[in-house]
This record gives C-alpha cells, structure tokens and sequence, in this order.
C-alpha cells in the first residue's frame, strides 16, 4: 500500500479466523487509499477538490476526521505540518479548509490536498479500528515503516537501518518496545523525500538526510506519521509541539540513538 509493503499480525487460536480479520484490516487500509488517490479522478479527494471553492461538499466520515486531525496538528505545530501547503507549494495554508459543519467541507480557495505525510499512518490506524470491531484482542499493524501495536501485548521491532553499525561493519539492531502505541519515521531508511518549511520558505532535499532517521512514538500512527516530518523539519523547536500530543522523538545516526536535543 501506498508503494510500502503492509504486514499484519495478531494472535488468535483458530488459523482461518484470524485470516479473514487480517484480511479486513488490510481491505479498510486499501479503500481508504483508493480515496485519497491523487491519481484517480473518480477518488473522494479528487472530487472534493474539484468541487470549487465557497461550496459545502458532504464527505465522508473518514475523510472528514482526516481533515480535522489535519488541521488540528497544523495548528499546533505553527503550520509545519500543513496539507493544504504542501498541495499547494506554500499558496494557500490549513486556515483555507472550512470544517465548522460536521461532515461537511467547504473550501476558501481553489486548491488541492496533499496527505503524504499522514496517509500511511491513518490507514494503519484505520486496520487497527478494523480488527479492533472484530474481537481481536492484540495485534500489529506495519505499513512500510508505520507501525502501531494494540492489547496487552508487547511488540517487539528490531530497527536495523545500515547507518548503525559496529566498529567491524555489522548492523546492529535497535530494539523498540511497542504496547498500545506507534511509530513512524522519517529519513534515510524510510525513503527520504523532499521536505518544505512553508513558514521559511526552504526546501529540504533527500541528500541532507545522509544517514539520519527521526522515530516519533505516539498513541496514534497517523499522529506519529506526521510528527515525524514536523521534528525532521525543525528539532530545535518541535520537542514542545510533540509534548502537547505525548509524542517523543528519537535521533538515529551512525553513532547511534540520540535525543533530538542534541540534533542541529
């Protein structure tokens, strides 16, 4: 999904019984990736946008929590994190959505959406709600780097990008304890891209990254997914953006892990 390989796991005695739920989770993720699409005209996303701005368009329940989660996270991260700038290369900015009717969406100006960076970790999210309704007790969900564990049970994820190494060249795994929580990443290891401070202007290339990769650990996936972004972007200021949520965020290098504090 998305261009990432999707896992799932969870615990259950009987084999084809957990298959059918596993195989819910992963048909909610991929429904919801067809709507947000840009390549699809027919998509929920692409007709949304098409509408024209001053228009109320009624969206569905999904899309409309995506756009509210959106909106919430840009406003307390001081617009790092913005949808609509990052559709729009900086024109227009979150405040451009209107969401004060619920399940209803009315755009200020005619622009255009982008959620690559909350995307993967919402439609992990969504899997979670999915096998969550049917009775799974403890499971996890993986898409491509985006994970989120849920239940009683300990989940543990052996981080192993190749930047972390012994003195003889041997990668050494980084353990990461997940309970009822997330993580999501940003870097190197994760497929770096092209990142924009729209409030500087400045564009961040994938060759900056070198070897560094930023974990942001969350109570939601969607959350970490985009938090990541907002302390890749700016890690001297983001600590206090990511403690409003619960969220930390953690610095790998090849020295190692490191506090983001310590990252210029």
């Amino acid at each position: 999904m998305f261009g990432k390989t999707a896992r799932v796991a969870v615990i259950g005695p009987e084999g084809p019984c957990v298959e059918r739920v596993m195989e819910g989770a992963l048909n909610a993720a991929e429904r919801f990736e067809a709507a947000v699409t840009r390549e699809n005209e027919m998509s929920e996303l692409s007709n949304l946008c098409s509408v024209g701005a001053g228009h109320y368009v009624e969206v569905s329940e999904w899309l409309w929590h995506l756009l509210q989660l959106a909106n919430d996270i840009a406003y307390r991260t001081d617009g790092l994190f913005d949808v609509v700038a990052a559709g729009t290369d900086g024109v227009a900015t979150w405040t451009d959505i209107d969401l004060s009717s619920k399940g209803m969406v009315r755009l200020r100006r005619p622009l255009f959406l982008s959620f690559g960076g909350l995307a993967k970790g919402f439609a992990v999210d969504l899997a979670v709600k999915a096998l969550k309704e049917t009775g799974v007790q403890a499971g996890l969900v993986d898409i491509g780097g985006c994970i989120r564990a849920f239940g009683l049970r300990e989940w543990r994820v052996d981080f192993a990008p190749s930047a972390i190494s012994t003195s003889g060249g041997e990668p050494v795994a980084v353990p990461i304890p997940l309970r009822d929580d997330a993580m999501a990443g940003c870097g190197s290891y994760f497929g770096a891209t092209r990142l924009m401070n729209f409030q500087q202007g400045v564009t961040m290339s994938s060759q900056e990254w070198g070897d560094m990769n930023v974990l942001v650990r969350a109570q939601s996936c969607a959350v970490a997914d985009a938090l990541s972004k907002v302390a890749a972007i700016n890690p001297c200021d983001s600590q206090k953006m990511l403690r409003q949520f619960g969220a930390k965020a953690t610095v790998l290098t090849q020295l190692g892990t490191e506090s983001l504090k310590y990252v210029s």
